[in-house]
């Protein structure tokens, strides 16, 4: 999953307990917001120290402790803030679900 314009968004299904996604974290790394389930909006910083010079995967948990049922997922490209380094583009590699086995 790849966008680049802020407020582009998906939905995605999973049943588990977890989740998180893999990204590629590389000097465009821009803000990635999440709700799960309706939840408020969070947002997380793709962008890491290292990401100036290099892509390199990196992987964040959205959610834990869920119930083991099925959830909704929905991803977001968030504005950056002004004078901060990224760009506003996210690039979801993976989706990542932790599924009960109880």
């Amino acid at each position: 999953l790849i966008a680049t314009e802020p407020g582009s968004s998906c939905t995605l299904r999973f049943v588990g307990t977890a989740c998180g996604v893999l990204v590629d974290a590389g000097p465009d790394a821009g803000m990635l917001g999440w709700s799960i389930d309706g939840a408020p909006w969070q947002t997380v910083d793709l962008f890491t120290a290292w990401s100036g010079g290099l892509h390199l995967p990196w992987s964040h948990v959205l959610g834990a402790g869920l119930t083991a049922d099925q959830h909704e997922l929905r991803l977001r490209v968030e504005t950056r803030a002004a004078g901060t380094r990224g760009a506003p583009s996210s690039m979801v590699t993976s989706l990542a679900r932790n599924e009960s086995t109880s």
